[in-house]
């Protein structure tokens, strides 16, 4: 068993016994294992999320049915589980779309099949490895990667289109919040090029900062821009500009980079 993964469950006082006790699953499922710690993130308080690959869909009560994915939660005193149950069909296909380097998928899709990476298996080892085998995850890991890349430098550079636009509007505000809205897209990206690939906006900045292969002077304006701003009536027009200004460089080196 993963030793983080370990760590994380001794501190909360439960066993993955525990855990799988509480799922309804079948004998031909297979069960995975998610928590953001298996990506040196999360908190105290990160819940796990459980993925029950399964032939044959519950007939359950549950909370998002959604096509071929039913998700429900069961709280524990010392973590809540978000149960998953999605179809192995589904799941192959999912996998086999963006292996064959397709473009159009959900943001939901691509964050699940990202976490299909770090989880961890609880049972059926077997099932598990047809269907992520080692070669199939590289493949995978390689796709996602590129797509996060695609996607986040997109929405950055339509923010950073916007807040051009809301400067000649003299939209001020709209123009200072669609920049900083360019910048956490754009660090999205460069997490994704150095190798950090996540579709979840709240750990963006933290897998930034993170880094210690990135260029300081990035991170050293992020913080002063983005993490401890000190913006006045007196310093709003720099401080705007220089808002764009960084979303730009931001673009332009990803644009290179990738």
């Amino acid at each position: 068993m993963n030793d983080t993964f370990s760590n994380r469950l001794n501190k909360i006082g439960l066993t993955t016994e525990e855990i799988l006790s509480k799922i309804n699953y079948i004998e031909d499922d297979s069960v995975l294992i998610y928590t953001s710690h298996l990506e040196g993130l999360g908190t105290q308080d990160s819940d796990f999320d459980i993925f029950v690959i399964t032939s044959k869909m519950p007939n359950m009560t549950c909370h998002l049915p959604s096509g071929k994915m039913i998700s429900t939660s069961i709280y524990l005193p010392s973590v809540r589980l978000d149960i998953e149950y999605r179809s192995k069909e589904d799941v192959l296909d999912l996998i086999e779309r963006i292996c064959n380097k397709e473009e159009n998928f959900s943001n939901g899709d691509l964050a699940f099949a990202s976490k299909l990476l770090y989880a961890l298996n609880l049972y059926n080892e077997s099932e598990y490895k047809e269907l992520l085998s080692n070669e199939i995850a590289i493949k995978l890991g390689q796709q996602l990667k590129k797509l996060a890349i695609r996607n986040y430098l997109i929405r950055a550079t339509a923010y950073l289109d916007d807040a051009g636009k809301f400067l000649v509007a003299r939209e001020f505000e709209c123009s200072l919040i669609a920049s900083r809205n360019a910048i956490e897209n754009a660090i999205g990206a460069i997490n994704a090029i150095n190798g950090h690939v996540n579709f979840n906006a709240k750990w963006i900045p933290k897998i930034f900062l993170m880094a210690t292969d990135e260029k300081e002077d990035f991170i050293k304006e992020y913080r002063r821009l983005c993490i401890y701003p000190t913006i006045t009536k007196d310093n709003f027009d720099q401080s705007l500009k220089d808002m764009i200004s960084f979303a730009q460089d931001l673009c332009s080196y990803i644009a290179f980079e990738s």
